[in-house]
């Protein structure tokens, strides 16, 4: 199974309207121009007895008597109209509850659509078309220098970064990223995030993964941007994971679930791939599942993502979850996560390896070295 292959394959909202349009553009053509191709005598016979100009034509006599005067339409918003989503509506306060779940006094018990009868999360979003410039505003030092392009801004906030002068950077980036430059838009965010040369705001920088995240468009995965929008839906999970304190962003395990599988399915993000494979672990926004767990972690492992490795390989050397036990490979993921552990943060696996490799057979533990040889001698060659 190809999961990339096969969300490339399934009808997206963007195709199934492009789809779609000519059929409604078509009776729509028709009910505007119809009284005036009528009154043309379109696509009727042209004999002197049934011309349009004749009284007796039947197509004069389901025209008006008098010329229509309105000047406006007056289009009420009911159920089943169309949504702040599709008429670039900006709403405040749909903006300010972003991402949290719908209050169930909203829908007073009524009938859910087809569309997210199965959804196990009805968040509210806000229109994503209009409301781009008016989140909160991003506090930063407003740049004080003029570029030519957000692109030189961006190069110029990474020299400044990498030359230690990260305040620059911010300014520089800032410019850039009101530009609607995705790497700028991401990169500003991990610095707010980790606290590196700006204020450490998490709220800030779930406010800018969000942008990156809401310029995203459903016509496939741009190579260019691919790694930084996956990071952003990543890291946008992360935080309705485990919400932010004191803000609007809630935890909010369906959410989340719905970032990380986007982020690992539709870009291949590795961190999305193993934060993935823990929620059907933990049975945390979806259905516990190990062996979805297992193919998960799986995917982000043959990636080099140490963790991932880590929990695989203790998965397959003691059967958890009911998957097939396979000690020697199992060795020798945990092997692969050993050599890549860095620092006290990475103590965990460190010990995951020691308590598995010291119940291991002599037999197993050789074969697994060997393995893993095979493995290192195929990645020197890639």
């Amino acid at each position: 199974m190809n999961l990339e292959r096969e969300l490339e394959l399934m009808l997206t909202r963007r195709q199934l309207f492009g789809l779609a349009s000519q059929g409604i553009g078509v009776a729509a053509l028709a009910s505007l121009i119809g009284p005036e191709a009528a009154a043309q005598g379109l696509g009727h016979a042209t004999s002197t007895a049934a011309r349009p100009e004749s009284p007796a034509h039947p197509a004069n006599a389901k025209l008006p008597h008098f010329a229509g005067k309105a000047k406006r339409v007056i289009y009420l918003h009911q159920s089943g109209a169309p949504s702040q989503i599709d008429m670039f509506d900006y709403k405040p306060a749909l903006q300010k509850y972003h991402g949290t779940e719908l209050p169930d006094s909203v829908r007073n018990g009524q009938r859910i659509t087809g569309m997210t009868a199965k959804q196990s999360s009805l968040p509210v979003a806000p229109s994503r078309a209009l409301d781009a410039n008016v989140r909160t505003p991003v506090q930063v030092p407003v740049a004080d220098k003029s570029y030519r392009s957000a692109k030189d801004a961006l190069r110029a906030g990474m020299r400044e970064y990498n030359a230690g002068d990260k305040q620059g950077a911010a300014r520089a980036l800032e410019y850039a990223a009101g530009q609607g430059h995705a790497l700028a838009l991401w990169k500003l965010g991990r610095m707010y995030a980790d606290g590196d040369g700006v204020p450490h705001d998490d709220l800030k920088a779930f406010e800018f993964f969000s942008r990156i995240a809401d310029a995203s468009t459903d016509d496939g995965p741009d190579p260019q941007n691919s790694a930084v929008l996956g990071s952003a839906f990543t890291a946008l999970g992360t935080y309705f994971l485990e919400g932010i304190k004191g803000t609007y962003v809630r935890p909010n395990p369906e959410r989340a679930y719905d970032m990380f599988n986007y982020a690992a399915s539709y870009y291949g993000d590795p961190n999305a791939q193993y934060n993935l494979a823990r929620l059907y672990l933990d049975g945390t926004g979806v259905e516990a599942d190990p062996r979805q767990a297992a193919r998960w972690f799986n995917l982000a492992a043959e990636k080099g993502h140490h963790p991932a490795q880590a929990l695989l390989g203790d998965m397959l050397v003691n059967g958890l979850g009911g998957i097939p036990i396979q000690r020697v490979r199992g060795l020798m993921w945990l092997s692969l996560a050993r050599e890549g552990a860095e620092s006290r943060k990475d103590d965990w696996i460190v010990a995951l390896y020691e308590k598995n490799w010291a119940a291991a057979s002599e037999d197993d533990r050789a074969e697994a070295q060997t393995q893993l040889q095979t493995v290192g001698s195929i990645r020197k060659r890639r």
